[in-house]
């Protein structure tokens, strides 16, 4: 017997072991893990949750491993005059945040039904991030560091192996949109040309006969 027939029996044994010994259930709100570090936030209110507590958009993961800020002033390379205004020279460039996050199938979720939607709170915590990066509208990020306004998700990269078979590990690159005002001119309404031109005076003056434009030798 060969190496890939004992493979292959040991996978159909396998398999039909997992049959008679079905996974158990997921676990429901009440049997679900919720970390002690948890107990006293307003679960309840999340718009006093939104500016305590890490989220992207007002979704709350089970861990944010790591978050990377980037901030970066440009300015110009050709030589600048003395004595002119810097400003003029120089401009800060959007805010980029690499985020880490991490989630179980375990946990109970921060905020109640958040990430319901699917056959496990990572594979519905995955397709949340899509819809938010699918979606191309400005959302806000809160961290521990820093509040940013206007944020979209640039890149979603996600790992699935053995490792994360029950949870979800995805590194999230979002960048910020400048949003400005434009201000508006009011046009008048007054018409740019009057009814009436004023031509000046008009005189009549004597044309030139034929033959004062014909040479006599008969060229012109």
């Amino acid at each position: 017997m060969s190496f890939q027939d004992v493979w292959f029996a040991y996978n159909i044994g396998k398999t039909l072991l997992k049959k008679k010994n079905p996974s158990p259930d997921p676990p429901t709100s009440d049997t679900a893990y919720r970390p002690q570090t948890w107990d006293g936030l307003p679960v309840d209110d999340e718009k006093q949750l939104m500016f305590i507590k890490t989220n992207i958009g007002g979704f709350f993961f089970d861990a944010i491993l790591r978050v990377e800020h980037t901030t970066t002033l440009k300015s110009t390379e050709h030589p600048v005059q003395t004595g002119a205004n810097i400003v003029d020279h120089a401009y800060v460039e959007p805010a980029i945040i690499v985020m880490e996050i991490g989630m179980s199938d375990a946990m109970a979720s921060m905020v109640k039904n958040q990430f319901t939607v699917g056959d496990s709170r990572s594979v519905s915590a995955y397709r949340t991030l899509l819809e938010l990066q699918r979606s191309r509208l400005p959302f806000r990020v809160h961290t521990r560091l820093n509040l940013y306004e206007n944020m979209l998700i640039e890149e979603i990269s996600a790992a699935d192996d053995a490792k994360t078979q029950h949870s979800g590990r995805f590194t999230v690159t979002l960048k910020e949109i400048f949003v400005v005002e434009v201000s508006t001119t009011t046009v008048s309404a007054r018409e740019h040309s009057t009814g009436q031109t004023n031509r000046g005076v008009q005189q009549a003056e004597d044309l030139p006969t034929l033959g004062a434009i014909i040479d006599p030798r008969g060229s012109t």
